[in-house]
Formats: structure tokens, sequence, C-alpha cells
């Protein structure tokens, strides 16, 4: 007898810069981010939450920083789809890019390159918890 299997929606990643970050449902069902680096520790939620459903896979984003006449920093993670048994986890590797967007209230200074791009390896666990 096979046993039933779910689609992952609690993941659990660790990266460079002692970096820790959490996507799970929240209790509405919407996606929570919990982010923690050696700088911030910050909770997101709702609309603070951007998911993309792309070829690649499920990017979620959030904002980390912004500043309105420098920019801001955004942080995403590329979800990997895990199927799994209901009551276990496993282990998944993926990607996240943390982006710089540039912008300058003087149209002197606002020229060039205005994304910077630093991509990073996660491992962890992905897992299924009920809402």
């Amino acid at each position: 007898m096979s046993r039933p299997t779910v689609d992952a929606n609690l993941y659990s990643f660790t990266g460079p810069d002692h970096r820790m970050v959490t996507i799970s449902p929240s209790l509405d069902g919407s996606p929570q981010v919990s982010y923690h680096d050696t700088h911030q520790q910050q909770v997101f939620v709702k609309d603070e939450v951007l998911v993309d459903d792309t070829a690649m896979g499920r990017l979620v984003t959030v904002t980390l920083a912004r500043t309105v006449d420098l920019g801001s920093t955004t942080f995403s993670v590329v979800l990997p789809e895990v199927r799994l048994p209901a009551s276990q986890s496993l282990p998944v590797t993926t990607v996240a890019v943390t982006a710089v967007h540039r912008t300058s209230l003087a149209a002197q200074f606002d020229v060039g390159q205005r994304d910077s791009y630093s991509v990073s390896r996660l491992h962890g666990t992905a897992s299924f918890v009920e809402t």
C-alpha cells in the first residue's frame, strides 16, 4: 500500500552570512517569510510577500530595505517543487538572489546600471504543515 504524498508548503533554509529563511503558510494560507542574517531579522506577511510562478519554479520575493532617495534591496528565493510523504521532511537545495535597486532623486546621478545581483546557494528542508 502506497503512502499518500503532498506538496511541500514549509521550507527552512540556511545560507551564507548566517542567513536563515523560512517560508511557510500563515493561518489564512497566505505565504509568510521569516528572514534572518547578521544585520537584520524580519517577518513578512500577506502583501509584503510577492509570489510568482515562473518556468524556473515558484519565486518568492520580499523587500528587505527601502530608502526613498537611494532605492531598495529585495531578496528572492526559488522554491523547488517537492512531493513528500505527509509526515516527512526532505532535504532541498536552491538559490536565492539579493538585488540592490538603485535610484536617485537627482537626474544627473541616475545613470548606468541601476540593479545589481548577488546569488547564493541555500540548503535546508521541505515539509508539509496543515493550515
